[in-house]
């Protein structure tokens, strides 16, 4: 006879120990035959778990330079930016998360998202009436903590200009 059996007995595993326990009888001789395994709840892997999302309460900075704009020289016109900030935590609105953009032919507020996962968080596109620039859940871009500071991997929010990379030192945290 197959089955779970409790620890119930004073002999019993400790706490935590599950044995599987499997039986039959030999048909030549009528010998009972049990086979114990157990196994160790505490041995076994654990998965690391993502930072809560407290930890990346506040706001966050990102200074993009788009380039010279205008001039008849390459060293003439001006030098156009545009700065989006992400603020986390409650006082950024319904979802606890409200990424801005400002400058250079772009001004954006959206709502959006964001999901802890291991040493980085995810922000994501939030659209109650799926309108937007963006797919309602879109990946906008993950910061992960390094050793060497915050980096950031855009995904469907885009650089101003080609001359930016998608992956580096982008976010900073706000003073």
């Amino acid at each position: 006879m197959a089955g779970w059996h409790p620890p119930s007995s004073p002999t019993a595993p400790a706490r935590g120990i599950w044995t599987l326990k499997l039986s039959y009888q030999r048909p030549e001789n009528g010998e009972q035959v049990i086979l114990a395994l157990a196994t160790a709840a505490a041995a076994l892997p654990t998965v690391a778990a993502a930072a809560p999302l407290p930890t990346w309460y506040g706001s966050y900075v990102w200074e993009e330079n788009v380039g010279r704009h205008g001039g008849d020289a390459p060293g003439e016109g001006i030098v156009a930016f545009r700065t989006y900030t992400l603020r986390l935590g409650p006082s950024a609105g319904a979802t606890g998360c409200l990424l801005t953009g400002e400058g250079f032919q772009l001004y954006e507020r959206l709502q959006c998202t964001a999901t802890p996962e291991m040493d980085s968080v995810v922000i994501k596109y939030y659209n109650f009436r799926n309108a937007g620039p963006y797919a309602m859940g879109a990946p906008l871009f993950r910061m992960t903590r390094t050793n060497h500071g915050l980096v950031t991997r855009l995904q469907a929010l885009r650089p101003g200009s080609d001359l930016t990379r998608t992956t580096g030192r982008l976010f900073r945290p706000a003073r």
